[in-house]
């Protein structure tokens, strides 16, 4: 469970540390700070500065790779305190490093072994933007995972700041992208390993293949994230998430990062919280503000995700001419069709319409799939929820 009270409570008897953890984490411009299960994790342009928790000498550590140490080697390391204040600026400089002079083939791998990429630079501005201002949506996570249960990480947790008229604050669970590489994610390989189950769910469910014990991945494209988020949906783990968000919230008001006065910090139960989560698929054209980047366009960005989504077809697609050659491993081509019924009801208009969404009927219950695409170049593009 992200929970950290009893953490921050244990931190603040340590005055010297705590007070060198208040002095970078208000740093809001730089620096998300992330609730994790008993840790607090520290994120510099989408790479973990220091996971601060107890070792089992009960000290306080902070962990971090090895390489934005600028060690050459695998593995990560712990310091203490005053080891992390003299070297923050050298980390903050090889992150750097890392971050913009990675090769660009790294751009949509997600930050493994000391890596930092494209997509979790743009997670952390986007992020940061939203909670510096008072717009309309609160991000309190980023790489959301949960513990023994396969449903693939979630980019980002997004808490609408203004409730509804039913008391509650709607809850947002983000897929970023930057442009179409990252969109397809099964392959030949991959399906032929498992071909007999592929094959089951396409004529019968993808849920029964939602435990850890019969999970069956589809890539990290975009089926891929869909079908973690319909076994996601489907299993009611969304009932976990909302009490996780309720403890981050309170934790993050004890370390101060969330103020009193921000709307979002009035939540102290799950009741506050959306019955039903929104899901949106953002797609950046580039990552603002980062030279060098070649942006694609709305138009390509929306025609691959149509690629990825549907089957060849024949028939005539609004606003198009041309037949689009889809993927073999599209989502109409993978799963059942029943089961995505929704998504396929919107096939003609998919791309005339400005912001595609669709409803799928999950365990009983509707659920709304939002599609974004943003031009980059734009104004406040970090208000990519809009509604």
């Amino acid at each position: 469970m992200r929970d950290c009270r009893k953490m921050i409570d244990e931190l603040k008897k340590e005055p010297e540390t705590y007070a060198y953890i208040q002095s970078f984490i208000q740093e809001k411009a730089d620096m998300f700070v992330a609730v994790r299960e008993n840790y607090i994790n520290i994120y510099y342009l989408g790479a973990s500065l220091a996971k601060i928790k107890f070792n089992k000498k009960n000290q306080i550590v902070f962990e971090l790779h090895k390489k934005y140490m600028g060690i050459d080697k695998a593995g990560y390391m712990s310091l203490s305190w005053k080891e992390h204040k003299e070297n923050l600026d050298k980390i903050k400089e090889n992150i750097n490093k890392i971050a913009f002079h990675s090769d660009k083939k790294q751009n949509d791998v997600h930050v493994v072994h000391g890596k930092v990429t494209r997509e979790k630079i743009c997670q952390q501005w986007i992020i940061n933007n939203n909670n510096m201002s008072d717009g309309e949506w609160y991000y309190v996570d980023m790489e959301y995972t949960m513990k023994n249960i396969p449903s693939g990480r979630f980019d980002m947790i997004a808490i609408k700041r203004k409730a509804n008229e039913n008391g509650q604050h709607q809850v947002a669970v983000i897929e970023l992208k930057i442009g179409n590489g990252s969109y397809p994610g099964m392959n030949h390989k991959l399906y032929t390993s498992h071909a007999d189950r592929y094959k089951d769910i396409k004529e019968n469910s993808l849920y029964a293949y939602q435990t850890k014990e019969a999970y069956v991945s589809f890539g990290s494209g975009l089926v891929g994230h869909l079908c973690d988020y319909m076994r996601f949906l489907n299993a009611k783990h969304y009932n976990h998430l909302r009490q996780e968000i309720v403890y981050q919230i309170e934790s993050l008001k004890r370390l101060g990062v969330l103020s009193e006065t921000d709307r979002v910090a009035k939540i102290t139960n799950t009741e506050m919280l959306s019955d039903k989560p929104e899901i949106y698929f953002v797609s950046f054209s580039h990552v603002p503000k980062i030279a060098g980047d070649k942006p694609q366009t709305i138009e390509q960005m929306k025609r691959s995700f149509y690629k990825y989504m549907y089957s060849t077809s024949n028939e005539s697609v609004e606003g198009e001419s041309e037949i689009i050659k889809c993927s073999e491993y599209s989502a109409e081509n993978l799963l059942n069709t029943k089961e995505i019924e929704g998504l396929l009801q919107i096939r003609h208009q998919f791309l005339s319409m400005e912001n595609p969404c669709f409803e799928l009927e999950i365990g009983g219950e509707k659920y709304k799939f939002n599609c974004r695409f943003v031009d980059a170049d734009k104004e406040k593009v970090w208000d990519c929820l809009y509604t």
